[in-house]
């Protein structure tokens, strides 16, 4: 019975260390999850801004030379705002909104206040996050079209940080499946491990009882390296 416990406690001890190194390292590795899954997405939307700003240059200079109309622009923009699943702004080379698949976009006063957009107005690729009047925060990238190294228009996309959440679901997902399985092989290594030690104990305890109740043919017969081999021989 003792030994029994003490198998028990030798399991307990183990899988508890390891366990709880586990969840440590879990808990570190979950931090640099969020934080790795927010900056691919800031990244995924700027990418996305300046790949739309290539596409979108000449068909954008024909425009604002005024040899098409602007509907084939804004079935374009439509379909990029339903593929990226955010929203799509084009901007004038003053801040105003030219076309726009939002419902509501501040005016060129307020735009001009914007980081991002003062940034791609001087020609360079930014973006930032800010908190909308509803109280959803957004990823605003914004990338310049250029016309003779000069901004002739800038792209905005505008995407919700909610999106973010699904992938670090996916991710966390993932590494607590791995963990699930390591942990699982731990404890039942664990088990293993403390049988090993407990086993040829218990096998010296019975063949030491029985020589201490006269039976002097009693053999041990433990192969076994190390202290408990020594004990036995």
């Amino acid at each position: 019975m003792k030994l029994r416990k003490l198998r028990t406690r030798l399991i307990l001890t183990y899988s508890s260390i390891i366990v709880l190194g586990f969840i440590g390292l879990t808990l570190i590795a979950g931090g640099q999850i969020a934080r790795s899954a927010n900056e691919d997405f800031d990244r995924a939307v700027s990418e996305s801004a300046s790949l739309i700003a290539r596409s979108l240059g000449d068909s954008v200079e024909h425009w604002l030379n005024g040899e098409n109309d602007g509907g084939s622009l804004t079935n374009t923009l439509n379909g990029l705002s339903l593929q990226e699943g955010g929203e799509v702004t084009l901007l004038g080379s003053r801040g105003q909104v030219l076309l726009t698949t939002a419902r509501k976009y501040p005016s060129a006063a307020e735009l001009l206040t914007y980081p991002e957009v003062l940034a791609a107005l001087r020609g360079q690729a930014a973006h930032e996050r800010r908190t909308s009047t509803t109280g959803v925060q957004y990823v605003y990238a914004t990338a310049p079209i250029m016309d003779d190294e000069e901004p002739v228009a800038v792209v905005i996309v505008t995407a919700p940080l909610r999106d973010v959440g699904g992938l670090v679901n996916q991710r966390w997902i993932a590494l607590a499946s791995g963990v699930g399985i390591l942990m699982w092989l731990t404890v039942a290594a664990s088990i293993l491990l403390a049988g090993s030690l407990t086993h040829p104990l218990e096998q010296l305890r019975t063949s030491a009882l029985r020589l201490a109740s006269g039976d002097l043919d009693t053999h041990i017969e433990i192969r076994q390296s190390g202290e408990i081999g020594d004990l036995a021989e």
